[in-house]
């Protein structure tokens, strides 16, 4: 049997956990969603997803889509040191939402290398 796992927690999409199983021509691809949207448009795309991999190599196909409970999300997000909400002692917390700030405007690496040449540039920084 062969396995994989995927977590992915876009900011704006919330959590998405994709597990696939291969075992004897048989495939099991499980997703899972925190968002509502999100997981409206995976049950949407999934028969399709269904229909492409049963057309392949595989005997048996199945893909399940399903809801990521939300005790599970926020506990991992409740993680946090008492005191003050979101930073350590360190103060590291500022840190982090900069940083996290930064992987949501697209474009700046690009900008921040001081290539007055660049033809890219989705921020109009000064």
């Amino acid at each position: 049997m062969e396995q994989a796992t995927i977590r992915l927690e876009p900011p704006m999409l919330g959590r998405i956990e994709i597990s696939v199983r291969h075992s004897g021509g048989n495939l099991e691809v499980s997703i899972a969603a925190s968002n509502s949207e999100v997981l409206r448009q995976l049950n949407t795309v999934s028969d399709s997803l269904r229909n492409d991999l049963a057309g392949r190599q595989y005997s048996n196909v199945s893909v399940n889509v399903s809801e990521t409970p939300r005790a599970q999300s926020t506990a991992q997000a409740g993680n946090q040191p008492s005191g003050q909400p979101g930073a350590d002692a360190g103060g590291r917390g500022r840190q982090q939402s900069e940083e996290e700030q930064r992987q949501r405007t697209p474009g700046l690496a690009l900008n921040d290398a001081g290539d007055a040449g660049s033809l890219f540039s989705m921020n109009n920084r000064d």
